[in-house]
This record gives C-alpha cells, structure tokens and sequence, in this order.
C-alpha cells in the first residue's frame, strides 16, 4: 500500500513538473497544438502521417511533445464522431514569425478541420 501512494505521489509531481514547463513556454514562446489523425484512416496510417508531421515540426526548429487528444470530427455534419488522437504541442522556439502560417498551412495539407494557437 505504501509503494502505491508514493508511486502515484511520484507520477502527481512529475505531471505537475510537466504543466509548469508547458506553462513556462505558453509565457514566452508562442504554440500551438496539431495532429494529423483523421478518424476515417487507418490507424496505421495515422501514426506514419503523424510521424512525418513530427518530424517537419521539429526541422523547422520547433519544440515538439505528443499529448493524447480528442476531437469531434465534422462537428456540424450528421456524420460527426469524437476521436481519439496523438496530437503534438508545438512551442514556436525559435519564434518564427511565420509559426501561425505555418501551422495553417500544416493543418490544411493534414485534413484537419482545425488546429489550436496559442499566441504568446
């Protein structure tokens, strides 16, 4: 019983140390949260679409994290349903000042129907 408090003591601390540095980066940097998951793909699919995603992110300089996500897809359609996906944070690190135009952009050749900024 002691192990199990102070391990999820441990995991509340570490999650807490996490917020705080997202929070610290929301302060300075600009960011933005993005996926490139469609729920009427494959999972496979997804996660190597996402993959490159990352990974153009992170060329261009940006901080990338994955976070676990969810979005109604075509919210306003009969066909909507909420799914479940690995988004990315992205801090604008080396503030680029094209960071909203590129996360448009990013988003439009992804098939989102959004993506989330966060300016500073």
């Amino acid at each position: 019983m002691t192990n199990k408090i102070h391990d999820n003591w441990k995991k509340f601390l570490n999650e807490m140390s996490s917020l705080s540095r997202v929070y610290s980066h929301m302060l300075e940097h600009d960011t933005a949260i993005i996926t490139s998951f469609r729920g009427d793909r494959e999972t496979k699919e997804n996660y190597e679409s996402n993959r490159i995603l990352k990974a153009r992110l992170l060329e261009r300089g940006y901080g990338v994290t994955a976070v676990k996500g969810s979005y109604i897809e075509n919210f306003t359609k009969p066909a909507a349903m909420e799914v479940s996906e690995e988004s990315f944070f992205v801090v604008n690190l080396p503030d680029d000042p094209g960071f909203e135009t590129m996360m448009f952009t990013l988003s439009e050749e992804y098939g989102q129907d959004s993506f989330l900024f966060i300016p500073v």
